[in-house]
């Protein structure tokens, strides 16, 4: 008996993982080899996705990033959203850019699959150093990210969304 419960419980562990929605980042400035590090006085631009998540109606996260003294906020622009709303702040050690982006779809509607949130660029100051060390990494993080799904036959319902931190080398 403890052999059956013990399958049955690795079975749902490994289901849950190999079934997790989450947040993918795509750099879109560069190919894949480059997409490790940022340069000094160019920009580079980012698309986040909502990765296996079937039946999106909206998502919402705040991104947070350091090195704020070399790496400025710079655009965005809409994914497969119709309603996207940014917020950019300031804080003292790093910046929050605050994203909320929903389909306004209503019962009924196509609901996305998979969806492209954002794209955000951002641009690396001239001023920027090399960061030989791991201390000096640029790094994203994200908090709180949440997908709405919304169904006919549930309604509506949250969805966390897993998120590594995203870390960049930065080239002066």
């Amino acid at each position: 008996m403890k052999k059956l419960i013990y399958i049955i419980l690795l079975s749902f562990a490994a289901s849950t993982v190999a079934f997790s929605q989450y947040i993918r980042i795509e750099r879109t400035d560069v190919d894949s080899t480059r997409s490790s590090f940022i340069t000094a006085s160019y920009k580079f631009g980012m698309n986040i996705y909502a990765e296996d998540v079937a039946k999106c109606n909206g998502v919402a996260f705040e991104m947070r990033y350091n090195k704020k003294e070399f790496i400025k906020y710079s655009r965005y622009e809409k994914g497969d959203f119709k309603n996207v709303n940014i917020t950019v702040i300031d804080d003292v050690d790093y910046v929050r850019v605050i994203v909320n982006a929903s389909t306004g779809l209503q019962a009924g509607d196509k609901a996305l699959e998979n969806p492209k949130i954002v794209h955000l660029e951002f641009v690396v100051l001239q001023s920027a150093p090399d960061f030989e060390s791991d201390d000096l990494d640029v790094e994203f993080a994200f908090l709180a990210p949440i997908a709405t799904i919304f169904t006919e036959e549930e309604g509506i319902s949250s969805v966390f969304l897993e998120a590594n931190p995203v870390v960049y080398k930065v080239h002066g």
